[in-house]
């Protein structure tokens, strides 16, 4: 008897596990691939780092999947969060997953989508394209691309290098917001302590002959 309330498959167990999870909240696994689908990015700065997408502040007023949330990129709710009692506005998209918090209530600031460069499908094109450049094999939205330091310092991804010559202006290392970009980055490490991707730190005990 007492085997079925400890096992999430089974109908007491279920419940309880329902129940626990509707006091805190549950949390989707988040995207661990190398590129992330633009909607699994739910803040604008996490969006605008990833040059194959784009953020726009107008949304939709349906989505197409009839249970998508409009707040959530028109993503749908995972079924253990329904079967808690979580509904939309429960819920947060950042990170690349979803976070239901009872009680909470978000609303829609805007939608990550597709970069309109990738429309161009040859190099001389997306070059032409104003805020595009080619990227190995397709068309990509430029990030940091400001012409002077002030307008490169105003936004939050990027650095004014003044290593190079002339300075210009590129993004900062380790701006990504998932697991999978992050270690995909040979200079960057992720933290699950504190779900950030920081630069590695040297290691020093390896010698060379």
């Amino acid at each position: 008897v007492f085997k079925d309330f400890c096992d999430p498959a089974g109908r007491f167990g279920a419940a309880i596990q329902a129940h626990q999870q509707n006091q805190g909240g549950t949390t989707t696994p988040p995207a661990t691939g190398a590129t992330v689908p633009c909607s699994k990015w739910g803040v604008k700065l996490e969006c605008r780092a990833d040059k194959a997408c784009d953020w726009q502040d107008q949304i939709p007023t349906t989505c197409a999947a009839a249970e998508g949330c409009l707040n959530l990129n028109c993503l749908e709710l995972s079924a253990t969060q329904k079967a808690s009692g979580f509904v939309c506005e429960n819920c947060m998209l950042a990170g690349g997953s979803v976070t239901c918090t009872a009680g909470a209530r978000n609303t829609a600031s805007g939608m990550c989508v597709t970069t309109e460069c990738e429309k161009h499908c040859l190099e001389p094109d997306c070059n032409a394209a104003t805020g595009c450049f080619w990227d190995k094999d397709k068309c990509q939205r430029e990030v940091c691309q400001y012409p002077t330091q002030t307008e490169c310092v105003k936004d939050d991804l990027c650095d004014w290098n003044t290593t190079k010559v002339p300075a210009e202006c590129d993004p900062k290392d380790c701006q990504h917001f998932a697991s999978g970009p992050c270690n995909a980055d040979d200079k960057c490490q992720w933290d699950p302590a504190t779900d950030t991707c920081n630069p590695k730190t040297p290691d020093c005990t390896q010698t060379t002959d």
